[in-house]
């Protein structure tokens, strides 16, 4: 288990033990129980989900035009409530043209989230759902894009970290508290080639 893991591990416990403490609400073999039941749930949230992004093919298409589906892996099928993913390209390769997310099993949109950049290359997606959604294959959003030069063109997930303070994370509710349980995503997530 990684250090920051094993912080947050400790962590729970010592809010849980302090809190019962202060509340007076429970004894301390109570509250011991409690922190020892969170402990084992922070432990369950072992980060797991992995964010791919692959090009789906189509008839007919303009064979500039590029269509990619963003999912998410969720190979233990954890109850996911919400994921950003920005993901960063190269404008002077690829353009973004439209974010389609009739097929997304999140239904409800972040504000000034599900548009592009384009002068800096960055999609921005923001996306939950009010059921929490647990499918081993979790479809967020197909990207279109049109290849504006030739070449290999590189997509990659854009400011990850393994907490909330990122742009991009896959999250679940933990006590009332969003857990990131995203792994850090390989890098580029795609690779498109002529």
């Amino acid at each position: 288990m990684k250090k920051n893991s094993l912080k947050i591990l400790i962590a729970a416990a010592l809010v849980m033990l302090v809190t019962g403490t202060l509340t007076g609400c429970s004894s301390k073999k109570e509250s011991a129980t409690v922190a020892t039941q969170r402990i084992v749930e922070a432990q369950e949230m072992v980060k797991t989900v992995t964010l791919s992004l692959a090009e789906v093919k189509t008839e007919g298409e303009n064979t500039k035009d590029i269509t990619l589906r963003l999912t998410l892996n969720n190979p233990e099928k954890k109850p996911i409530t919400s994921v950003q993913a920005w993901l960063a390209y190269n404008p002077k390769v690829l353009q973004g043209l439209s974010i389609d997310t009739d097929k997304s099993a999140f239904e409800i949109v972040a504000p000034y989230d599900n548009n592009f950049d384009q002068i800096a290359g960055l999609v921005m997606l923001g996306r939950s759902s009010a059921t929490p959604v647990s499918d081993k294959e979790i479809v967020i959003a197909d990207l279109h894009f049109k290849r504006m030069a030739e070449g290999a063109a590189m997509i990659e997930a854009y400011d990850f970290r393994p907490n909330l303070e990122g742009h991009t994370s896959a999250n679940t509710m933990l006590d009332g508290s969003a857990v990131n349980i995203l792994l850090k995503p390989v890098s580029p997530l795609v690779i498109i080639n002529n």
